[in-house]
């Protein structure tokens, strides 16, 4: 849910283009709900999603 309404904020707010930093952690949420994982795979994919929100809420801002 709040994957979801942080896609939507942005866009009320009139700042569609902040939607892209939260467009990962919300495709991430719908495809790994409820999957088993090993640790060290979240922790890539974390990593991956940490770098790629921090670069683009940089490049955004």
């Amino acid at each position: 849910m709040y994957h979801s309404v942080m896609l939507i904020l942005p866009i009320l707010f009139g700042h569609p283009w902040m939607c892209l930093p939260f467009l990962f952690p919300f495709v991430k949420t719908l495809r790994y709900a409820g999957k088993i994982m090993k640790p060290m795979k979240v922790g890539m994919i974390e990593i991956a999603g940490s770098i790629q929100f921090l670069l683009l809420s940089w490049i955004l801002m």
